[in-house]
């Protein structure tokens, strides 16, 4: 480790990553190690060692095992499994959001084949009724082996980068549009006061909005979280717990976007009002026809569809980082107190030192 002297706040701060004004605060309630020179306009200084070694005593997110979490053998992975230091991490721990968010999402795009194809529904029935199962679980096993990947990688140690997943989305998509598009006429099929558009264009559109709506609300704060704790497995807890506490410069882990749960919020409310505006326009200007009605009420369901998948993932994100940084304070207080514990221990084992021969001569004289 570098005995490298830093020179003055600035210094101090950019070395850990924040503010000049939180790295005094932490001199002041956590005990940073800053030294002042003689004079009172002597300018602060520290040294890099003693900085990192305040860092992983003071780490809200530390290490119990001197081993590494992402391990780099099989012998280390035994190592920190038998100390009791780390779990094995599972994909299981995320498994019910990935799966609920998957059926949502994979609903949302079968009901654009029975949007599209509604207004002539007597026509159409049969292939709504074998179209509609095949994209609803095409895309189910789509979205859940995609987000599996990602976790999976993570949970090895590996990085995974987020074009990646929305390219691997896209294309799926894509093939899935392909694949029904033969399905869907090239003609318009809703009937409106204005020129509306063709069922196939329709329905890609359909796709693309769907896309993009998954793809914010879904593998953005998936892939988040699952960085997030890569991070803290790898022993950076410090800069992780600095980031959930909005500390001022502290950055996401490379690769990641990094969204606060109440910009996703308002992404979710301004989305949900402009949904509400352009289905009013097109509801106004619809024609009455037999089966008008089942596509008001398949708008209606898709609508609920998008809100219950963007309130789902924005819950389930926001209460995912509150549990990190929580596991990390805990991390943090319980290993202050092992450190407290082991230096009272080693202070009342040190004996004494008798005193020395002149020092009794002095004491008789």
């Amino acid at each position: 480790m570098s005995d490298e002297e830093l020179t003055g706040w600035k210094a101090v701060a950019a070395h850990l990553r924040v503010s000049v004004r939180s790295a005094q605060e932490f001199e002041k309630k956590r005990g940073l190690p800053i030294h002042r020179g003689a004079g009172t306009k002597a300018p602060v200084f520290a040294y890099v060692r003693e900085l990192e070694n305040w860092k992983l005593g003071s780490d809200p997110c530390p290490r119990p095992c001197s081993k590494p979490l992402v391990p780099e053998s099989a012998d280390d992975a035994k190592a920190c499994q038998d100390d009791g230091a780390i779990s094995k991490p599972r994909f299981g721990d995320h498994f019910p959001f990935v799966l609920t968010s998957s059926f949502i999402a994979s609903a949302m795009v079968a009901s654009s084949v029975v949007m599209e194809l509604a207004f002539r529904y007597d026509e159409f029935r049969k292939v709504i009724n074998l179209v509609t199962p095949l994209v609803w679980l095409g895309t189910i096993a789509t979205l859940a082996s995609v987000l599996a990947s990602i976790s999976v990688r993570f949970r090895r140690g590996e990085s995974y980068p987020l074009p990646l997943a929305l390219f691997l989305l896209g294309i799926a998509n894509a093939i899935g549009y392909l694949g029904v598009r033969p399905f869907m006429p090239d003609v318009q099929v809703t009937l409106a006061s204005f020129q509306t558009w063709t069922a196939q264009a329709a329905y890609l559109k359909s796709v693309v909005y769907c896309t993009i709506f998954t793809y914010f609300f879904l593998f953005i704060p998936f892939h988040s979280v699952e960085a997030l704790e890569l991070e803290v497995r790898r022993g950076r807890g410090f800069d992780i717990y600095l980031l959930l506490a909005k500390f001022p410069r502290a950055v996401a882990p490379p690769g990641t976007v990094f969204f606060r749960p109440v910009f996703l919020w308002a992404m979710l409310v301004v989305g949900g009002m402009y949904s509400l505006i352009s289905s009013a326009h097109l509801l106004e200007a619809l024609k009455q026809t037999a089966f008008t009605n089942l596509f008001i009420l398949t708008i209606q369901i898709r609508w609920i569809l998008f809100l219950a998948l963007g309130s789902q993932s924005c819950w389930w994100y926001y209460t995912s980082l509150e549990r990190i940084k929580r596991e990390c304070v805990a991390a943090g207080a319980s290993r202050v107190t092992e450190q407290s514990s082991s230096a009272a221990a080693d202070l009342h084992s040190t004996p004494k030192s008798p005193p020395n021969s002149a020092e009794n001569s002095i004491s008789h004289q």
